[in-house]
């Protein structure tokens, strides 16, 4: 047995013993799917460390298996889905830019989703989605917080995870500043460990909300928020009214933008050019399947619609839930994962458990890119009451003076 066979027998037999974290998943159970893991796992270590191509594992016995299951469930894609010569083309055209197609299929095998499920319908109630993103120059104060017996009923807590991004210490200021304005503490978990990536980021997520006696979780709500691109602008009140509101167990952030999903090889299909995005935001992801056709659609055209995991609030006993199944995988693997942690929480949300939402409606987060508010009166305006992430590492001027004077 040549070395590289040794070492794949070798991660085999460990990663049987971890499959059952993944217990939640049917598909997990499935003896085909066991060995195409095994199979695609090692492929997808080395071509993550550069000790084996990028393309390789697509000609695999367990590749195949990968693009057989997708063409059972598309059958309208199944000239593209299932051809194995034409994803080998298309890696090799992509293999500078996107994730490697064996990590893709073994994180799908691992979070299996449903590609033919009806997205979730959206129903905003309350003020129109048009007047929570218009920006005016007119400083207006925000609007007090009806009392509500939701939020009496729960312990709430917010946390954030210190990234240190570009060498900023300070990353952290502008979500502790827009927090203290609202009466919330912020709970900085990770300060002072230096770069954290996906894996260790999950870890500090699961631990902090292990501090939680098991007792109280199922009445505990928990608020996460990127320390380096999220703002404040409602009170716990307004968060936990927003999430009871929602029905959901764990509520989302939505975005504007389809990622991971929009790239080659994470859509899965090949019946489109992957990496054109039309300018126009409106139905620019419509011929993408599971960007155009498995998340909820937004209230209004080109609005938020897919998942944003830099800020999330929910039970903490179903954040939990999600957290575990990262317990038993290779930390390289959360590391690797396609997508980074986005792109984990996305399949979680597509696989239909743990009742996790897309706060659509804006009526607890809202995303935007730095460029469209360049002031404090335009950071208050396109979201009154509720909490803004930026999409971007935000200009410390920004997050300095976006709320100076509340």
């Amino acid at each position: 047995m040549v070395p590289s066979e040794w070492a794949r027998c070798v991660f085999a037999v460990s990663f049987i013993a971890q499959m059952s974290a993944l217990a939640a998943y049917p598909q997990g159970k499935d003896m085909e799917t066991t060995r195409a893991i095994e199979e695609l796992m090692p492929i997808c270590e080395g071509a993550l460390n550069g000790t084996l191509e990028y393309c390789e594992g697509i000609r695999t016995t367990g590749f195949r298996v990968y693009l057989r299951k997708l063409a059972e469930q598309l059958p309208e894609y199944n000239s593209t889905a299932g051809d194995v010569s034409e994803w080998d083309s298309r890696c090799n055209y992509f293999k500078d830019a996107h994730d490697p197609p064996a990590c893709v299929a073994s994180a799908y095998f691992l979070v299996p989703f449903d590609l033919k499920q009806a997205p979730q319908p959206s129903t905003c109630t309350g003020e129109s989605i048009e007047e929570k993103v218009t920006v005016t120059d007119n400083t207006t104060a925000p609007p007090s917080e009806s009392s509500s017996l939701a939020s009496d009923s729960y312990a709430f807590r917010a946390f954030t995870i210190e990234t240190q991004v570009g060498g900023n210490r300070n990353a952290h200021c502008g979500v502790i500043r827009t927090a203290q304005a609202h009466g919330i503490a912020v709970d900085i978990v990770g300060k002072g460990v230096g770069r954290i990536y996906p894996s260790r980021k999950l870890k500090l997520m699961r631990e902090h909300v292990l501090t939680i006696p098991p007792e109280e979780r199922k009445n505990t709500i928990l608020l996460f928020m990127d320390s380096r691109d999220v703002l404040i602008q409602t009170g716990t009140e307004g968060i936990i009214n927003g999430l009871v509101k929602s029905g959901a167990k764990v509520l989302f952030n939505a975005e504007g933008n389809c990622f991971p999903f929009n790239y080659f090889p994470m859509n899965m299909i090949l019946g489109k050019d992957t990496s054109i995005i039309p300018k126009n935001p409106v139905g620019r992801f419509d011929g993408f399947h599971i960007c155009g056709h498995l998340f909820p659609e937004a209230p209004i055209p080109g609005g938020p619609r897919w998942l944003n995991s830099g800020a999330f609030v929910g039970y903490a006993d179903a954040i939990l839930d999600i957290l575990d199944l990262t317990q038993e995988l290779p930390s390289w693997f959360i590391d690797g994962y396609p997508g980074t942690d986005q792109g984990f929480f996305t399949q979680v949300y597509l696989s239909g458990k743990f009742g996790m939402k897309l706060d659509v409606c804006n009526d607890v987060f809202t995303a935007f890119a730095v460029h469209e508010a360049e002031s404090e009166n335009q950071v208050r305006t396109i979201c009154e009451g509720c909490v803004p992430h930026t999409g971007t590492p935000s200009p410390s001027s920004l997050l300095t003076n976006a709320f100076r004077g509340m």
